[in-house]
């Protein structure tokens, strides 16, 4: 798996796989090494990436997988208002939900 990108984002090569990626961060978010605005800001920096080098012969597929994407980002973010009791989805199920995200398009994209 490749990544084109040279720039690093909240210490994460953008050289490494986007699994790899994924991997990093989501253990510093677990071990509150970073907060959850920094999780949004690299995944919305990883979906424009992701959009970017989506291979051609899959485009049908493109909206869809960002659109899942998007509405994962945007439940992690109304997750930082609440607790994990108050909230009315699992945190540890929506980080979940996202590292298998990055692992199909990790498959789809070869990055």
């Amino acid at each position: 798996m490749k990544w084109v990108e040279k720039t690093h984002h909240q210490g994460v090569s953008m050289k490494a796989s986007i699994e790899d990626q994924m991997t990093h961060m989501l253990a510093r978010f677990e071990a509150k090494e970073i907060q959850t605005r920094d999780v949004v800001a690299w995944a919305k920096t990883l979906s424009q990436t992701v959009e970017k080098h989506w291979p051609p012969e899959q485009l049908s597929l493109k909206k869809a997988y960002l659109d899942v994407w998007l509405d994962l980002l945007d439940r992690l973010e109304s997750s930082a208002l609440f607790t994990e009791e108050s909230c009315s989805f699992s945190h540890a199920d929506l980080l979940q939900a996202m590292n298998k995200w990055v692992q199909k398009v990790a498959s789809i994209t070869q990055m």
